[in-house]
């Protein structure tokens, strides 16, 4: 199927600015056309676009006019689930993360006629959280995964983080040589820097953490990896689950200066 004039049709998921967040927008890399799966077609807005870049004043709202819908762009509808791999604890659960969690926005405009942006769980009330885990849950059961018993906050933290780290790479859950072992929740090689984001099963015991012995195991380790990365040259930043950092928490994180040590949010 021809779905431009370029040669190799390469599309790359896109957002066009920290507004807007429709995981299904793909941009042509060669010459720069917008598309959106099919399956999101009917539950698109463009007067929310719009009005997120500023209003026909903006350089980007010609394209958003000229917006061309493809069938089976987007990974929920051309990825067989069948060769999802089950394992929710190896490398391949990012595969779940990465390609499946993003169509929050999808579904709830399909079963709320929601039309806000995705969510911010620092400021959504109850409703919304439930709401938001109603779904995830959904995808999940879709790609064969357990029930989450809460909000994918990580997903969250990572769209952030790679938007602002732009255009320096972000590794998800690095398990570098180095590291002995553990593992970082996001790596920024080239600044450096590892961001980690702690749950509450690494300030107090949870049963499904394997209680009192779990919690007593994550201390070590971090204590370990606080010590590693000092040791290695590398900035550590920790984002406390307590405080729920948003986009301007990371946005200030990034324009920091590099220093040794380690920054708890």
């Amino acid at each position: 199927m021809t779905i431009c004039n370029c040669p190799t049709h390469r599309l790359e998921e896109t957002w066009l600015d920290r507004y807007i967040h429709f995981p299904l927008m793909f941009e042509c890399l060669d010459c720069r056309s917008l598309w959106v799966c099919n399956c999101f077609k009917s539950y698109f807005s463009y007067d929310d676009i719009v009005r997120h870049l500023g209003g026909s004043f903006s350089k980007d709202y010609a394209r958003v006019q000229s917006m061309q819908f493809r069938p089976y762009l987007c990974a929920m509808c051309s990825i067989p689930n069948a060769h999802i791999p089950r394992d929710m604890y190896s490398i391949y659960f990012n595969q779940l993360v990465n390609m499946y969690l993003p169509y929050y926005t999808l579904y709830a405009r399909r079963w709320y006629d929601d039309f806000s942006d995705f969510p911010d769980p620092q400021n959504a009330d109850r409703k919304q959280r439930e709401r938001e885990l109603k779904i995830q849950n959904y995808i999940r059961k879709v790609v064969g995964y357990p029930p989450s018993p809460r909000p994918f906050y990580e997903y969250y933290l990572l769209k952030i983080i790679r938007k602002l780290a732009a255009p320096s790479d972000v590794i998800h859950r690095y398990r570098g040589r180095e590291l002995d072992g553990l593992e970082l929740d996001f790596w920024i090689p080239d600044r450096m820097l590892g961001i980690e984001y702690n749950g509450e099963q690494h300030y107090k015991t949870v049963a499904h953490w394997g209680g009192d012995e779990g919690l007593k195991t994550r201390k070590a380790n971090d204590r370990k990896k606080k010590a590693l990365c000092k040791k290695l040259g590398y900035r550590l930043v920790v984002l406390n689950y307590r405080s729920r950092p948003d986009y301007s928490d990371i946005e200030e994180l990034f324009k920091e200066n590099p220093y040794r040590g380690t920054t708890a949010l």
